[in-house]
């Protein structure tokens, strides 16, 4: 699945969101492809009513009790400063004012029950909190282009997709496993 944005196309929508008072669902993600989406399009299209969407409930709970911030709060910081700093403004400094960014899934490949188990034990233990069980998992590989006038490139990201309930979140992988969600959050609060 393939989506390409311009980034004036979405700044104009961005301004369109707020200039209407528009706050998006906070639905979860019903699909694999769907979870990449939220996560990306919070990364790299400042879609941050997708942050929610990015982990269960439970991850939410978590980071308000150990690092007192609300989902709200930690929009605002992110879009501020990740976003539009880092993400946007770094890369078109780079790339070229004219950057577009689109992202695929260009490999997954289902786990067995030995890595839902590992990654059912990890969450739970990581977040201090009950998970419906993980029946399925897959190792997914994102391919993100980058191009604008001054340069082109691509970088692919590995995450671990996990079907927890009738919903599917990203995860990241080391030792254990957590949510990818992790990365909206300053930890440092």
């Amino acid at each position: 699945m393939k989506k390409t944005f311009a980034f004036l196309m979405v700044l104009v929508a961005l301004v369109g969101l707020v200039a209407c008072g528009g706050s998006g669902g906070k639905q979860k993600s019903r699909t694999m492809e769907s979870a990449v989406d939220a996560y990306y399009g919070a990364i790299y299209f400042g879609k941050m009513n997708n942050i929610e969407k990015t982990a269960p409930k439970q991850f939410w709970d978590w980071v308000s009790e150990e690092h007192p911030q609300t989902v709200e709060e930690i929009e605002e910081a992110y879009y501020e400063f990740d976003y539009l700093v880092i993400n946007i403004g770094s890369n078109k400094k780079y790339y070229g004012d004219d950057l577009e960014i689109t992202y695929e899934i260009v490999e997954k490949r289902e786990l067995d029950a030995d890595d839902c188990e590992k990654a059912h034990t990890d969450l739970e233990n990581k977040y201090d909190a009950t998970f419906d069980e993980i029946k399925e998992m897959y190792r997914v590989k994102v391919k993100v282009v980058y191009s604008g006038s001054k340069h082109a490139g691509s970088k692919t990201f590995t995450h671990y997709a996990c079907k927890i309930g009738t919903s599917w979140y990203l995860c990241q992988k080391g030792d254990n496993y957590r949510f990818t969600a992790g990365e909206f959050v300053d930890f440092s609060k």
